[in-house]
């Protein structure tokens, strides 16, 4: 009876422990059907992607609200005699933001797959790899697909991916989603002015508030403005210089004319005037700067861009653009008010003493008047009649302040 217990007890601890093998042991490698194929940075040319975008809720209309709509963007790399240089080609075509291409671009050469996340359909929406939520990517060399790809939500430390005709979804190793899912707005280069603060010369502000010309003698910023600016501070035009030398964009107009816009004739405008300094050539034995010589100093450009701001989009955005190019930008609130200032933007008032501080100045002036009694044989009786009268003058307005409070 013993022995036989003994043998029930050894075949269930056996039993359990194939059990514990099959739970636990991972999907053989086989099972991974789908895999990334090599991608060469250098070699990719174009990168289409499909992106969903979530309409928000506007003030009094919840019709749209949780609404998915999609942005297609097109982006391809064109050559030219500096650099190859990425572009927006669909749904306009316009200067990249090259960072962000190239961050995506290096972390398409280390896509793996680490193992399966699930195996149909009925997890999609829950992995967020589903039609409302999946980012669509295309990669190309030439007409050449390189790989085709649909990227989902983040879980678990892992990136859900799947494949066209593959219903498995599959982990990616850490976030890759924000590589790819972007508005179009993000993939353009938001840059619209970018100049050195140093180079700046000259600032000519012009708007309702008044007209306002600053001019830098000797890195000191001189007021030649015809609008009056009391208590003028050439210190405050340094944070103008920075605002309009690095003058940014937070989103585009394609549709608008710059009349409709508040960008025609009339409109508010900023020129800045900037030195634009040659390059030193560089020795090609050694490598290192050669720096300019006089003639070649004399010879570097005093440019100007001019810009126009325009009207009000909404409770948080301007329209505006530069004069001599087409393409209107939108920027905020705060920026657009540091383009069109006031007078007073320019000065530092100087510091008001309150009523407290003046008496006390006042009473020290009082007692710092001889007395009559001190070393009255000094004073002349007539300087004395004077400083009497100013005494009891001091002493009566005092008494009127107290009085007052």
């Amino acid at each position: 009876m013993r022995g036989r217990n003994l043998l029930i007890a050894v075949v269930v601890l056996v039993v359990l422990i194939v059990i514990a093998i099959f739970v636990m042991k991972e999907p053989p490698h086989e099972q991974i059907t789908a895999s990334f194929p090599k991608v060469e940075k250098d070699k990719v040319t174009k990168v289409w992607i499909k992106t969903p975008i979530k309409e928000q809720k506007e003030k009094g209309n919840d019709s749209d609200a949780g609404k998915v709509t999609f942005e297609e963007v097109t982006l391809e790399k064109q050559n030219d005699d500096k650099a190859p240089k990425w572009m927006v080609t669909s749904p306009v075509l316009y200067e990249a933001y090259q960072s962000y291409v190239d961050s995506m671009i290096s972390r398409l050469e280390e896509l793996k797959i680490e193992s399966i996340a699930a195996e149909n359909k009925t997890s999609y929406s829950t992995l967020e790899i589903d039609a409302d939520h999946a980012t669509e990517v295309k990669v190309y060399e030439g007409e050449k697909l390189l790989t085709h790809f649909l990227v989902g939500g983040y879980k678990g430390g892992a990136t859900m991916v799947r494949f066209p005709n593959d219903e498995k979804v599959y982990r990616v190793r850490g976030s890759i989603n924000y590589l790819f899912a972007k508005p179009v707005r993000d993939w353009r280069e938001k840059r619209i002015i970018d100049i050195e603060n140093d180079n700046v010369t000259r600032l000519e502000f012009v708007n309702p508030n008044g007209s306002f010309t600053f001019s830098k003698v000797e890195n000191n910023w001189k007021n030649l403005s015809q609008t009056p600016i009391p208590d003028y501070d050439s210190k405050k035009i340094s944070g103008f210089v920075s605002t309009i030398a690095h003058l940014r964009a937070s989103d585009f107009e394609d549709k608008l004319k710059p009349e409709e816009a508040g960008l025609g004739v009339g409109a508010a405008s900023v020129t800045v005037f900037y030195t634009e300094k040659k390059k030193d050539s560089i020795d090609a034995a050694t490598g290192e700067d050669i720096p300019q010589d006089e003639e070649a100093v004399e010879a570097n450009q005093t440019k100007q861009e001019i810009i126009l701001i325009g009207n009000q989009k909404d409770s948080s955005n301007y329209y505006i653009k530069l004069k001599d190019k087409p393409q209107i930008f939108l920027i905020s609130k705060y920026t657009a008010e540091r383009l069109t200032p006031t007078a007073d933007k320019f000065s530092t008032p100087p510091k008001k003493e309150s009523a407290k501080t003046l008496e006390s100045k006042s009473s020290e002036e009082v007692s710092s008047i001889p007395d009559a009694s001190t070393d009255a044989t000094s004073i002349p009786p007539e300087v004395m009649k004077k400083i009497q009268a100013e005494i009891k003058k001091q002493q009566m307005l005092k008494q009127l302040t107290n009085q007052a409070k």
